[in-house]
């Protein structure tokens, strides 16, 4: 079993317990696509991934580049 945490964006309290007792993480209700280096060092090697509603290409480049996984929905529709 994997155990994936589901956290809001830029919490690093949250981020700290699911280093603690998570597999992963998964940030949800983010709002763009480039997040602090001191979030992101607050995972340290812990995997992460976004979970996002749209995005254009850029954004989906910029998450490329950043963290481990993508999560969108079915319906997701690509803006150019």
């Amino acid at each position: 079993m994997i155990l994936i945490a589901a956290l809001p964006v830029e919490d690093i309290l949250a981020a700290a317990a699911a280093k603690e007792y998570a597999d992963a993480v998964l940030l949800s209700d983010t709002k763009g696509t480039k997040f602090s280096d001191k979030f992101t060092a607050s995972l340290g090697e812990l995997p992460w991934g976004v979970s996002i509603g749209e995005a254009t290409d850029e954004q989906l480049a910029d998450l490329k580049r950043g963290g481990d996984a993508i999560s969108w929905s079915a319906t997701l529709k690509k803006h150019h």
